[in-house]
């Protein structure tokens, strides 16, 4: 009895760890996948804040909205928004914005003379940081100079400004199809084009960087798309404050969309997304809820929670029964 106990306590041992191993794999993965639903939102926040009310060129907010907003999002993930260089990328989105702004006046003009050669070399500095394409940086970096040599010289003749670039702006555009329509594609679509940065950080694994990928759907897949189900009714208040009560650790007793029901336990509570993960006896996660889903669960009876001495007494009567069946 003595070896056997002593096994089988080593046995629980190794077991424990490896659900532990494969729980924090799972916690990890949710914990990278919130902070990257958060700090993308955050940029586009930033960004659209940053535009806003601002008429500009559209290639200037293509770069914004595409590789300068890919830049910002790897600097909140891996120094986050208290850092030097989230302070110097928003500075340099803030001065990249006035750059393409009309020129309203003498000082206006001077102080863009000033700014130019810092703006372009910080621009050509963060598109390196992230190994951005170099034709597409050499097309941005060229239509950024005409742009600004354009602003110039209207800005000499006492033209208006923004009307003549409006137009340039077509003309370019109609151009570089009829050189090309089969290939050509304006640079604002080019640098618009949805790209997925490489994360470099330990809390994301393969799984969260599959999500942040940008499914291109075709006009003909999309018509085939059904409509969207109506919303499901909102718990009632009782059941969503027993969900603000659980806690991690707790074993409950989920029934699937197949009436099968099964044991599985609150692992963490992922405050940035408000998500609630579940993960079995082996640590692997089998759930992924938010506040109201758990509340309408309990609603509609099929979540409840399992305290410990019913685990204990239903194991004992399962192992009972058995024994009292004839062999």
């Amino acid at each position: 009895f003595t070896l056997l106990l002593t096994d089988f306590i080593a046995f629980m041992e190794k077991e424990r760890r490896r659900v532990m191993l494969f729980e924090k794999r799972a916690i990890d993965a949710e914990d990278g996948k919130a902070k990257s639903e958060v700090g993308r939102q955050q940029v586009d926040e930033r960004m659209t804040a940053l535009m806003s009310g601002k008429l500009l060129p559209d290639v200037f907010t293509a770069f914004i909205e595409g590789p300068w907003s890919n830049i910002l999002f790897l600097i909140y993930m891996r120094q986050g928004t208290d850092s030097q260089q989230w302070t110097q990328a928003l500075r340099v989105a803030k001065e990249l914005v006035w750059s393409a702004l009309p020129i309203q006046s003498d000082e206006h003009q001077q102080k863009l003379i000033a700014l130019l050669p810092r703006l372009q070399s910080a621009l050509k500095k963060g598109l390196d940081s992230i190994s951005f394409n170099p034709v597409k940086q050499t097309k941005f970096l060229s239509r950024f100079t005409e742009h600004h040599t354009t602003l110039f010289e209207l800005y000499q003749q006492g033209v208006d400004q923004q009307q003549v670039v409006e137009e340039r702006r077509r003309k370019d555009i109609i151009t570089e199809q009829n050189e090309d329509p089969a290939a050509s594609v304006p640079l604002a679509a080019e640098l618009s084009t949805p790209t997925t940065p490489v994360v470099a950080i330990e809390t994301v694994d393969d799984d969260v960087k599959q999500d942040t990928v940008v499914d291109k759907v075709s006009d003909v897949e999309a018509a085939l798309v059904p409509a969207q189900p109506a919303a499901e009714p909102v718990a009632e208040p009782q059941y969503l404050n027993l969900v603000d009560n659980f806690t991690v650790g707790v074993w409950f007793e989920k029934i699937d969309e197949n009436a099968s029901p099964y044991r599985c336990r609150l692992a963490a509570i992922i405050r940035g997304t408000g998500k609630y993960i579940f993960v079995n006896r082996s640590g692997i996660k089998v759930a992924e809820e938010t506040r109201d889903t758990l509340a309408m669960q309990l609603q509609k009876g099929k979540l409840r929670t399992l305290d410990d001495s019913m685990l204990f007494d239903r194991a004992l009567e399962s192992v009972i029964t058995s024994l009292r069946q004839p062999r």
